[in-house]
């Protein structure tokens, strides 16, 4: 090998940088909370640890150091763009190795850089998150209401049939149903298959909910038989409240994942809504 060709061809290999994201101080840790925390939360753990760790209020030789870390940790999780930001750095990857020549390493045809922080769409999302968990408020109290009702011990009203009727209804052409008529006046609609277990002078059982009265059960006394084929909220149309409390929990369990909730509250509003409308008419 000739004088210099070692030097000479160790120059001609490309010198590839490898760019590497510095470590990430833990701010989440600094402030003592997950990193699902809402903004309240981070700033209560902020205002106690500023007290805390205050040079004025603490003679510690390290409280001035963790209260400009602590300071340094809230101005970034304290604001919701650069909150964006740090998460999205913590859970991204090193990136290849690029070269040092600008020409090298120009980008392709079409290439358009992504935009920096979130877009206005999730900004927005994040502003009105807030309010949205009043969704999944509504809904928990709704469900937890329909529970109570449906557990408390029902009313049983005794009563003879007078009539069960076959009416036909127009509703985009003749729709058949049926219906119990008691001498009181009470009319409970039946499924046709059913209308045949109550003939006229039998005793029935009416079993309603203690507080919306809602139709429970249908019980023939004499022949001891009896139906829960009802178009209830709670037979029938049970789907809508159970939909609705696994919505609502959903919501509740992650706050922090805004896209994600906001969704779920839209798809809340159109299940509480369901869920009235079936409640109403449930009620006899």
């Amino acid at each position: 090998m000739e004088p210099g060709c070692k030097k000479a061809c160790t120059k001609s290999k490309p010198n590839f940088v490898s760019l590497r994201l510095p470590i990430l101080k833990d701010y989440y840790r600094i402030l003592e909370v997950a990193s699902t925390a809402t903004a309240a939360d981070i700033k209560k753990s902020y205002r106690r640890l500023a007290q805390l760790y205050h040079p004025d209020r603490n003679s510690s030789e390290h409280a001035e150091a963790l209260f400009k870390e602590i300071n340094a940790a809230y101005e970034v999780l304290g604001d919701p763009v650069k909150r964006w930001e740090y998460d999205n750095r913590l859970t991204a990857t090193p990136t290849s190795p690029v070269h040092p020549d600008p020409a090298i390493r120009r980008r392709p045809a079409g290439y358009r850089p992504q935009p920096k922080g979130p877009s206005e769409t999730y900004l927005a999302m994040q502003a009105v998150l807030p309010y949205v968990r009043y969704v999944f408020y509504v809904g928990s109290f709704l469900c937890l209401a329909l529970a109570v009702d449906f557990l408390l011990p029902s009313n049983h009203l005794i009563e003879r049939v007078q009539s069960n009727a076959y009416e036909s209804v127009h509703i985009r052409g003749n729709v058949t149903k049926t219906a119990l008529v008691t001498e009181s006046g009470k009319r409970i609609e039946l499924a046709v298959d059913d209308i045949h277990l109550f003939p006229e002078g039998s005793n029935v059982d009416v079993q309603i909910s203690k507080l919306f009265s809602i139709l429970i059960r249908v019980h023939n006394t004499d022949s001891n038989q009896r139906t829960g084929n009802l178009a209830t909220v709670y037979r029938n149309y049970s789907f809508a409240p159970i939909v609705l409390l696994i919505v609502s929990v959903l919501g509740l369990m992650y706050p922090r994942r805004v896209e994600f909730v906001f969704n779920l509250a839209v798809v809340g509003v159109f299940v509480i809504l369901l869920t009235i409308f079936f409640l109403f008419q449930s009620i006899p």
